[in-house]
């Protein structure tokens, strides 16, 4: 399975859970629609780090303690990125929280997946191997 395919696939789950979470907290235990979107997201980030950890970007050989915060980082601007969309929906436009929340989530998968790859995932320097062409 290529490295877009086990990112849909983790990214897909980790969604899911952060937004079921999110509407549960907001439905069954009654949080704001702001503060449910950030409990579904700390559930998530859970499903989201160890999955593209351990399954998606694994072939890039990421180090744990370098992944996790610099995966944090990513994780956390997309997040501020997502309130941020779902605040302006909820607020401008005429849609219900369960369509705001899942266009906002939308909205943040490429960026997140770009800079999970080439940044939060990437490999380490000294397991690149750079050869030298001899003519």
């Amino acid at each position: 399975m290529t490295g877009i395919l086990r990112f849909i696939s983790v990214g897909g789950l980790a969604t899911l859970t952060h937004y079921f979470a999110a509407l549960m907290m907001a439905h069954l235990l009654r949080f704001h629609p702001e503060v449910a979107n950030v409990c579904g997201f700390v559930i998530a980030f859970t499903v989201s780090f160890l999955g593209h950890w351990r399954w998606t970007f694994r072939d890039q050989q990421a180090r744990f303690h370098r992944a996790l915060p610099a995966f944090a980082l990513v994780a956390a601007i997309m997040f501020l990125l997502n309130a941020l969309i779902l605040h302006l929906l909820l607020k401008y436009a005429p849609f219900r929280f369960e369509l705001a929340l899942l266009l906002a989530q939308s909205m943040v998968v490429v960026l997140t997946y770009v800079a999970s790859k080439y940044w939060a995932f990437a490999r380490p320097l000294d397991s690149l191997s750079l050869t030298s062409r001899s003519n």
